[in-house]
């Protein structure tokens, strides 16, 4: 089915370097020290062109790139910018003062803003993608969410029965002005919920500790009071059988001791019978 076809190719495809092409960008960085105005406009073209590039704030940091901002390259600075930091609406809202783009351009802006929408939601609905890339056609967007994901920018499934992009997976784009101070108290605010939660899973390890040893102890002293009472009971069983063999014992030698006088003559009963016939005569 079309649904299985689009799973297994973002599946495999996934597997793509997902780096955003930092490395690359180094080499642009090295030729921004000594290129300056014309030169420095045709690195950014360049940068901007190149298929596996998708970062762009050291390039931008550089000081002959800013530099650009007091002369008539400024377009171009404001170009690099919005590849840095914005998406495929901002340039459409600004784009009278900003340089022609290539087609080329334009795809990487598009999905630079796929980049941007998957940070701020996981499942992306194909109306809105295309209402935000300007794409009238889903087969269009497909193949651009699939090339994403090939390039590595993107990780996540197409839903092809529900018409939507589930996202597991987005690159970082480069940081705004002024976003660090909101991010160090997001992460400052992620600490402290960790630091907590980690005092809570302490005591929790701490109250299991104790159960644990008290059950030992508890076991232990159960034990001890059992095999005393083993013993007892073993005592008092050896006790009883000991009376009891004395018992057969003392009932063997007086039947015994009859059974002499019996013979004799002058057995207890005998004896009896005898006092009592003496006593008549």
């Amino acid at each position: 089915t079309q649904s299985t076809w689009g799973e297994l190719v973002i599946f495999f495809m996934s597997s793509v370097s997902d780096d955003g092409g930092c490395g690359a960008l180094e080499q642009f960085c090295i030729l921004a020290k000594t290129a300056r105005g014309k030169a420095c406009e045709a690195l950014i073209q360049q940068a901007l062109n190149k298929p596996n590039v998708f970062v762009f704030g050291e390039l931008l940091d550089m000081s002959n790139v800013q530099e650009l901002e007091h002369t008539d390259g400024k377009p171009w600075l404001q170009l690099l910018r919005l590849f840095a930091h914005g998406t495929y609406a901002d340039y459409k809202a600004n784009a009278q003062s900003l340089p022609p783009m290539t087609a080329q351009q334009l795809t990487k802006l598009r999905q630079l803003t796929i980049v941007a929408l998957a940070g701020q939601n996981k499942i992306l609905s194909y109306a809105l993608l295309q209402q935000e890339l300007e794409i009238p056609h889903v087969r269009e967007l497909e193949d651009l969410i699939i090339e994403s994901i090939y390039s590595g920018l993107i990780k996540g499934r197409l839903d092809q029965k529900s018409n939507h992009l589930e996202v597991h997976y987005a690159i970082g784009r480069d940081i705004r002005p002024g976003e660090l101070e909101s991010m160090m108290t997001t992460l400052q605010s992620w600490c402290d919920g960790s630091e907590q939660l980690l005092h809570v899973i302490e005591d929790k390890i701490k109250f299991a500790n104790n159960a644990h040893n008290q059950s030992k102890r508890d076991t232990q002293d159960f034990n001890s009071r059992l095999d005393s009472v083993k013993s007892s009971m073993k005592m008092q069983m050896a006790a009883e059988s000991s009376r009891s063999m004395t018992g057969q014992e003392f009932d063997s030698h007086e039947y015994n001791d009859e059974e002499k006088h019996r013979r004799r003559g002058r057995g207890p009963t005998s004896r009896l019978l005898g006092s009592l016939f003496t006593r008549k005569g």
